[in-house]
């Protein structure tokens, strides 16, 4: 994204309104809603919530249900839905750990994007038929009240809808929307970086209510945030790892999951005396939930995380088999005699 782009988005932002050119000289805005508007929104939402309700139209779990029966949807799709993101998290630790490997990096990045294009249409499938969903109808109820009570042309005066309806004008301002990839360059690069230096100073940011920010606004301060934190970390990445946004989301995922095992096994320590808490192996009797199982497995470190997977493999290809013979303690075993054999040579 050239300066210029950057410069018509952060404009476009910090305004909090859309423009929007339907004819020959004709220019709309499309304004945010305010506190007030919001309220009355809400309350639309809450009356054709109810209605739907009164209706019979589906419930969320009841149209994944229906879509189960009409061959559009199927478990092999949940798990999918399932699956897919912790692929995705996977791939990116897995190209942060390789920033050194560049040939390696191409071709797990290849792979997260074909997931990430696999995770979208999944979603598309999931969600196309929340139009008759009680939510879905609300939400829609809600959306039309606010391009009909927001939408001015540009000397102030309210759009009457006569060059365009409001479905039309509504797909006009759904359709304007800022990517992911286009906020993180935002949050990064001038000019909105001075914008926000000098906000924290005492100067403005925008010119409404915090109530009242856009979502726009609200999600360009969070990637702000974000990377704010990032290079205030003491174990903040390189600058090479921050342009790159995949690399930057595995670091993040790297954290959050070193944090969560290291605050899983703080409080599983907690548990157990010093006796049993030093053990080499510390076995847990957990309840029939898969995420039961899942947080104790989070426990183990890697090098525990390889010796079940090994000892799963021997099992599954023997049946049966001594402890001793187990490859993890046969190693074990064998780097202890190591090392008795070198404190022997410094004892002679």
């Amino acid at each position: 994204m050239d300066h210029a782009r950057r410069e018509y988005l952060v404009a476009k932002i910090c305004a909090g309104y859309l423009r929007c050119q339907i004819g020959e000289g004709i220019c709309l805005r499309i304004e945010h809603l305010r506190v007030h508007q919001n309220y009355i929104a809400q309350d639309i939402y809450s009356s054709a919530y109810d209605k739907a309700v009164e209706e019979n139209l589906y419930f969320d779990e009841e149209v994944v249900e229906w879509m189960k029966e009409q061959g559009f949807w199927s478990d092999t799709d949940d798990k999918r839905l399932e699956k897919i993101p912790i692929d995705i998290d996977d791939t990116k630790v897995s190209m942060f750990e390789a920033q050194f490997n560049k040939s390696k990096q191409d071709s797990l990045r290849i792979f997260l994007r074909k997931a990430e294009e696999q995770l979208f249409r999944t979603l598309q499938k999931r969600h196309r038929y929340d139009h008759l969903t009680c939510s879905g109808y609300a939400n829609y109820a809600r959306l039309n009240w606010m391009i009909e009570n927001c939408t001015y042309y540009e000397d102030g005066k309210p759009y009457d809808f006569v060059h365009k309806s409001i479905s039309e004008v509504l797909a006009e301002w759904q359709s304007s929307g800022i990517t992911e990839s286009e906020y993180r360059e935002l949050a990064k690069e001038e000019p909105w970086r001075g914008i926000w230096s000098a906000s924290k100073n005492g100067g403005v940011l925008f010119d409404r209510m915090v109530c009242e920010y856009t979502t726009q606004q609200k999600t360009l301060m969070a990637w702000t945030r974000m990377y704010d934190a990032i290079s205030e970390s003491p174990n903040a990445p390189g600058e090479s790892v921050v342009e790159d946004d995949d690399l930057v989301d595995g670091w993040l995922i790297k954290q959050r999951r070193d944090k969560e095992v290291a605050d899983g096994q703080k409080g599983t320590e907690q548990l157990f005396s010093d006796k049993v808490a030093n053990s080499g192996e510390i076995f847990i009797v957990t309840g029939s939930e898969k995420d039961d199982v899942e947080r104790v497995n989070k426990l183990n470190d890697p090098i525990s995380k390889q010796a079940k997977k090994s000892r799963f493999s021997v099992l599954k290809e023997g049946g049966t088999i001594d402890e001793a013979n187990l490859p993890d303690v046969r190693q074990d075993l064998k780097m202890q005699g190591h090392r008795q054999f070198k404190d022997s040579l410094k004892g002679s």
